[in-house]
């Protein structure tokens, strides 16, 4: 997720798409990115710390990676999640 500013239309990130793609059609992800307007509310905030593969969180939400998971080991990376 990466949020945007109040400018940008689907039409342009339409375009950014098309342009990569022409550069780079070997990218498959390409075909899963999506353009949405999220409006959130009430929130929580959690701090995991360990293994990505460790937990799992349902339902829409952000993971902020706190460590480089190159250089950090497993049990210390550090992920904050906003639901």
């Amino acid at each position: 997720m990466l949020a945007q500013p109040p400018g940008v239309k689907p039409a342009g990130i339409a375009a950014a798409i098309a342009a990569v793609r022409g550069k780079k059609p070997q990218l498959s992800s390409l075909d899963s990115l999506r353009f949405e307007r999220w409006v959130e509310g009430p929130s929580v905030q959690l701090l995991h710390t360990g293994s990505y593969d460790a937990a799992r969180m349902r339902g829409k939400h952000h993971e902020i990676y706190l460590n480089d998971p190159r250089r950090t080991a497993p049990e210390r990376l550090s992920t904050i999640w906003l639901r």
